[in-house]
């Protein structure tokens, strides 16, 4: 889903590479994670799979132990920077 007028792509968590969750968790539009996205990881967004935005980039669920904490700790990296464990 593309908007005419950005050059971002709007999709859901479940399919990006930047919602973060448990290494063992099974990823459904209803599983909690973490947003690990470098301009958002500060705010510690603990979304769904069903929840989405403009910063989407399709790619694999990342992983990591902690992602389903109320608050989840503070990534110091994301997926793109070798902070979370991706698993195939």
């Amino acid at each position: 889903m593309t908007s005419p007028s950005s050059e971002h792509e709007w999709g859901l968590c479940v399919d990006c590479r930047f919602w973060q969750i448990e290494p063992k968790a099974i990823p459904t539009h209803q599983t909690a994670g973490l947003c690990v996205h470098q301009a958002l990881r500060s705010f510690r967004l603990r979304v769904t799979g069903n929840s989405g935005c403009q910063e989407f980039q399709r790619g694999t669920t990342a992983r990591r132990e902690g992602s389903s904490l109320k608050p989840p700790p503070i990534a110091d990296r994301g997926p793109a920077e070798g902070g979370a464990q991706e698993v195939p």
